[in-house]
């Protein structure tokens, strides 16, 4: 039979390990979230541009970007001086969105000659 000492001493190291263990257990699932947060921060930025990137290279980005730029130019013929104003800056701002030379030449002339 072991004596009353040994077995409290037998019982503390068991409860002290098994603290050690929690902790490490605790801790180590708390670094990798945070491993996993940081890397979602420095990657999720450039798939969200890279996504974009693919999105408006689509033909059905381009050729909606097209029809809207033909409402507006037809619109813009139509105006009176005082309006011609405000959609030249709204041709203009819509036209940067979209690769100019991906569209029909008509309407690259007439971005081009704002």
């Amino acid at each position: 039979m072991k004596p009353l000492t040994q077995t409290l001493l037998e019982m503390f190291i068991g409860l002290i390990l098994a603290s050690l263990i929690v902790l490490v257990l605790f801790f180590g699932g708390w670094g990798l979230w945070r491993g996993q947060v940081a890397m979602y921060r420095d990657v999720a930025p450039k798939q969200a541009e890279a996504e974009r990137e693919v999105y408006v290279n689509t033909p059905s980005y381009i050729l909606g970007k097209q029809d809207v730029l033909n409402k507006y130019r037809d619109e813009y013929l139509r105006a009176k001086d005082d309006r011609k104003v405000a959609l030249r800056a709204t041709i203009l701002s819509e036209a940067s969105t979209v690769d100019k030379t991906k569209l029909s030449p008509d309407l690259q002339t007439f971005i081009n000659s704002l």
